[in-house]
């Protein structure tokens, strides 16, 4: 039943704005200014969407970056992704991931490892299926580093849709980035809806909060979702 709850709200979590206003800090006449909340009264109005996401970009700017071709270092990667958003992880589906990756969305930290495939092996039981939509490899902005090997920053802007008995749920855009180590081991994945920046400590205090929810939130679910990926989509 604590099982059903909390993958319950999680579902639902996903058809609302659960980002909280936050102190926000613009430059007026080169001059920094602090604000409480999501609205500005001297010059502007800043949306969440505003905050700058895991590219270094507001969700504005991140939307509009060019989409590009695969790089032959990423053919793992892109595998591992698909199946686990297509609600398919099997044990080869986390082999992009380093030992001590850390997934980060909307509603969880999850690290290390363990812990991450805890959260994909979940959703199998929360979702009948999911489709991949859209699946746009982007180009790096210049906000990210690009160092010449393998340890390049892969961007991905994707749509899913998810299902429930066979009723379409939800369709969910998301950024995705993920930062590599110098083996192209994944050792940061953020997940990012609608472009939107996921709140963490360096927020101010709300920010903190939402940390502290995220990781009790995910070593709930490990406690309950174990490592091994469900029978029926394991690889036969």
């Amino acid at each position: 039943m604590v099982f059903s709850r909390i993958y319950w709200q999680r579902s639902q979590l996903t058809h609302l704005n659960l980002n909280p206003p936050r102190l926000v800090q613009v430059r007026v006449n080169q001059n920094p200014q602090y604000y409480i909340g999501n609205s500005i009264s001297r010059t502007r109005t800043i949306m969440m969407s505003d905050h700058l996401n895991a590219t270094g970009l507001t969700a504005e700017e991140s939307r509009k970056l060019k989409s590009r071709s695969e790089r032959e270092d990423e053919k793992t990667i892109i595998r591992c992704l698909k199946e686990l958003y297509s609600c398919k992880p099997s044990e080869k589906s986390y082999e992009m991931y380093a030992e001590n990756a850390t997934f980060h969305d909307p509603l969880t930290i999850a690290t290390p490892l363990s812990m991450i495939k805890s959260q994909f092996n979940g959703m199998p039981k929360m979702f009948s299926s999911s489709t991949i939509d859209k699946f746009e490899l982007l180009e790096s902005p210049p906000t990210l580093p690009s160092p010449p090997g393998p340890d390049q920053f892969t961007v991905i802007n994707q749509d899913v849709t998810y299902y429930r008995d066979g009723s379409k749920l939800k369709t969910l855009n998301s950024l995705i980035t993920l930062e590599r180590d110098p083996k192209g081991k994944v050792i940061r994945h953020t997940e990012e809806w609608s472009h939107d920046k996921v709140t963490d400590k360096s927020d101010g205090f709300i920010g903190q909060l939402n940390e502290w929810r995220k990781k009790v939130a995910a070593e709930v679910i490990a406690k309950l979702v174990p490592e091994e990926p469900p029978k029926d989509t394991k690889e036969k």
